[in-house]
């Protein structure tokens, strides 16, 4: 009985899950959503991904860190010449607790990321408009804040507040996709060259790809 009540509720489930995509599939791919010029529209959205710091795998055995920064942020593109658009971003990422280890005792580190970045966006489909599938090349610059707060065991009872920042660049490519005459569907790949004067969370560089959706 209880096997046959695992099937009935996996039966259940997959019916859902295939009745969603069906549903998604032709909310895509209607038809009778407007076509829009992408290329040249004025927008504001949010993205939400990962920030991948590669010196993060480099660290010694005493420091743990993590590789992978969820990442956020707000998103405002304005349309100027033909194919053309600014777009500002404010991000935010989470980098969690840094463990420092010596012998015979440990102190952790919480440093968030806040990036703001502008850049320049060129839609590489701009000169037939009415597509509802634009991809595009980028390339900008980041201007990030660092923000810390921390326990030191010398020090029982008092918490470390610390603030770092740096500028950098970055590049890359992206997807933007017509779900309908107000909404559009976002993929875009970040590559980010960015580095402190001191370590933070023991990582001067932390330059990386950033893939958001």
């Amino acid at each position: 009985m209880k096997n046959l009540l695992s099937c009935g509720s996996r039966f259940t489930t997959v019916k859902i899950l295939s009745s969603l995509a069906a549903f998604l599939i032709v909310l895509l791919f209607s038809g009778s959503a407007q076509a829009v010029d992408i290329s040249s529209a004025d927008l504001v959205g949010f993205r939400g991904g990962f920030w991948r710091v590669e010196k993060a795998k480099d660290l010694p055995s005493t420091i743990q860190a993590k590789r992978y920064t969820p990442y956020l942020e707000l998103f405002f593109s304005h349309g100027m010449k033909k194919g053309f658009s600014l777009e500002l971003n404010l991000g935010a990422g989470y980098r969690g607790d840094t463990k420092f280890t010596v012998p015979g005792e440990y102190h952790t580190e919480n440093w968030n990321l806040y990036p703001v970045s502008g850049k320049v966006k060129y839609s590489l489909f701009s000169y037939y408009p009415q597509k509802r599938f634009q991809p595009y090349l980028d390339l900008g610059l980041t201007f990030l804040t660092a923000s810390s707060t921390y326990n030191n065991p010398n020090y029982p009872g008092v918490t470390f507040i610390s603030t770092k920042t740096a500028f950098g660049a970055l590049a890359g490519w992206g997807v933007d996709f017509a779900v309908s005459s107000r909404i559009l569907a976002n993929l875009d790949f970040q590559y980010r060259w960015v580095g402190f004067d001191q370590a933070v969370g023991a990582i001067k560089d932390y330059s990386g790809p950033q893939l958001t959706f």
